[in-house]
């Protein structure tokens, strides 16, 4: 088992994967060790052969019922997050065979089972997402998250995620998600996101304002990896396109103060040319030369067609919804006689 787990962690996924079947195909009498394989089998496995995940399942549940439960001697043995764990892996797998009524029982039972965990709450949330019933999803993570301030960051991205999802086209709830999680709130990927979510939602006002308020965050910042020049670099570009070109322009004169780079000096030169056509010109005379470009005249280039347009997407131009993303995969194993837990996302 301990082979077999180490195989997994260093990417020997098909070798791990054989070592896991060998040892299901072996029907071990300790019951622990094979509900381990099965859990590790199945996690690696993913959406893979749905089926056949299930019927390995089935091998370690209580004999005689109906709906799933792990058998009492596992019930015993293994500990409460294991059997999280593995309840969690079966829900996973019922929404990918799409068999929703039994994963409507079985989250319902693991909200009982496992009073006060979060994977419940995320696989509930989940199971809602699938029946098009986001707006309930988005009401029971908010509550959870207020109910359990130590697990909300998990909850509040996951409620984000949701609320952002082309399905749901909640962007305030997801900025709003977002915006109370203190800890990640001047990061440069927060920052674009909340953005970018109050921009769809129509909030100009408050978009900008979380960007003059990472700037200053990271202005008064004692960290070794400052973030300043990203955040004022996307700060003036998000001006400048919403018509603050008065904005933008400081913002950009304040980068080729403090960093002087060619990248830098284009902003200030086409910010100054709408509001202070002497500083462009100024700022233009600092920028280098085009190699052979020397020979081109101006007048001729003005009088031509100009390039053409060519079909294609940019990602920097398009406004992707973000996609709800896979809930952890639970993995059970065992390692130096001792049970241990680990979850990947």
């Amino acid at each position: 088992m301990q082979i077999s787990f180490f195989d997994q962690l260093l990417g020997n996924k098909q070798e791990a994967i054989g070592a896991y079947a060998d040892i299901i195909k072996r029907n071990l009498s300790d019951e622990s060790s094979l509900a381990v394989a099965v859990n590790n089998l199945v996690a690696l496995k993913g959406p893979k052969d749905v089926s056949d995940s299930l019927r390995k399942l089935d091998r370690i549940k209580e004999k005689g019922m109906q709906n799933f439960q792990l058998a009492r001697v596992l019930d015993l043995k293994l500990s409460s997050k294991q059997k999280e764990a593995i309840y969690a892996n079966r829900v996973l797998l019922l929404l990918h065979a799409n068999k929703m009524d039994q994963a409507q029982e079985l989250v319902a039972t693991l909200l009982d089972l496992f009073p006060g965990s979060v994977m419940p709450v995320l696989l509930q949330a989940a199971v809602l997402v699938r029946e098009k019933k986001a707006a309930r999803a988005e009401e029971i993570l908010g509550q959870h998250a207020e109910k359990f301030p130590d697990q909300s960051k998990v909850v509040l991205l996951a409620r984000a995620q949701v609320a952002a999802a082309a399905s749901a086209n909640h962007p305030h709830i997801a900025a709003e998600s977002l915006a109370k999680i203190r800890d990640i709130q001047h990061m440069p990927g927060t920052v674009a996101t909340l953005v970018s979510l109050k921009e769809c939602a129509g909030d100009i006002k408050g978009a900008a304002a979380v960007l003059d308020a990472a700037i200053k965050w990271w202005l008064n910042s004692m960290t070794e990896d400052n973030q300043l020049s990203v955040i004022m670099q996307e700060a003036a570009s998000f001006k400048l396109r919403h018509g603050r070109e008065e904005d933008a322009f400081h913002l950009y004169e304040e980068l080729v103060k403090t960093h002087g780079s060619v990248e830098a000096l284009v902003g200030p030169v086409t910010t100054a040319a709408h509001v202070d056509v002497d500083k462009a010109e100024a700022y233009e005379k600092k920028l280098k030369p085009l190699p052979g470009f020397k020979g081109v005249d101006v007048n001729s280039l003005e009088k031509t067609s100009g390039a053409k347009h060519v079909e294609g997407n940019n990602d920097l131009n398009n406004k992707h919804q973000p996609n709800i993303p896979k809930l952890v995969v639970g993995e059970v194993f065992m390692l130096s006689g001792k049970s241990c837990t680990q979850s990947y996302a």
